[in-house]
């Protein structure tokens, strides 16, 4: 199957970036599919937050070793 598609390329940082969507998308669903995209990368930015500060939060578990004596010879 054979499709014509639209394909917007930038580069950000050196780094190539593609937004390709179907020919008859308007310019509303296509603003629309980068909200989306925006609010996806909003929730794995704000996941990866939260795991931060949890585990920056959690008290370190301190596991004492036996005494060992030190011997001067």
């Amino acid at each position: 199957m054979q499709k014509n598609m639209t394909k917007i390329d930038c580069i950000v940082n050196g780094k190539e970036v593609n937004l390709t969507c179907d020919m008859t998308c308007t310019t509303i669903e296509i603003k629309e599919a980068l909200f989306q995209f925006i609010k996806h990368v909003g929730q794995v930015e704000d996941a990866h937050a939260a795991k931060l500060r949890q585990e920056q939060e959690s008290p370190v578990e301190v596991i004492e070793d036996s005494k060992a004596e030190i011997n001067e010879a």
